[in-house]
Order: structure tokens, then C-alpha cells, then sequence
């Protein structure tokens, strides 16, 4: 379930994310709490669509970040 006007600050973007609460995060993650990755996780990008959420591209095809702010160019 999203909370309506509850977002989060990416620490790489500063682009505002939406924050869910659901069960779709397994006791067994550590802490519990996880960032997904849609366009490079099979689950996350299946959780995505179902919600209507952006795709993006983190990994770059040669291995280095993309659209990562100031880390976008590293391996």
C-alpha cells in the first residue's frame, strides 16, 4: 500500500520516491526495510508495474552507474 504524500529523498537523485508498506519484503532481508531496483531485479520490476512506478536504468550495459547523480560514470 503507498502512503499517500509520504516520499522519500533518493540520496543520489534528490529525486522524491514514494514509500510503500507491504508484505512483499521477507522478515528474513535483515532490518526489513529495502530500496528496490525495477530494471535490474526480476521482483522489484514485477512490484513496479503492478504499482505504475518509473523503470530506471541504474547499471549501465559496460558495468558503470547511470542516472546516479554524482556517481553516474563509476564502476
Amino acid at each position: 500500500m503507498r502512503i499517500p504524500g509520504v516520499t522519500a529523498t533518493h540520496p543520489l537523485t534528490r529525486k522524491d520516491i514514494p514509500i510503500f508498506v507491504t508484505s512483499y519484503v521477507h522478515g528474513s532481508y535483515g532490518t526489513g526495510v529495502v530500496m528496490g531496483v525495477p530494471f535490474h531485479d526480476e521482483r522489484d520490476c514485477a512490484f513496479a508495474l503492478k504499482n505504475e512506478l518509473e523503470i530506471v536504468q541504474v547499471i549501465s550495459e559496460a558495468g558503470t552507474m547511470c542516472n546516479c547523480g554524482d556517481l553516474s560514470g563509476m564502476d
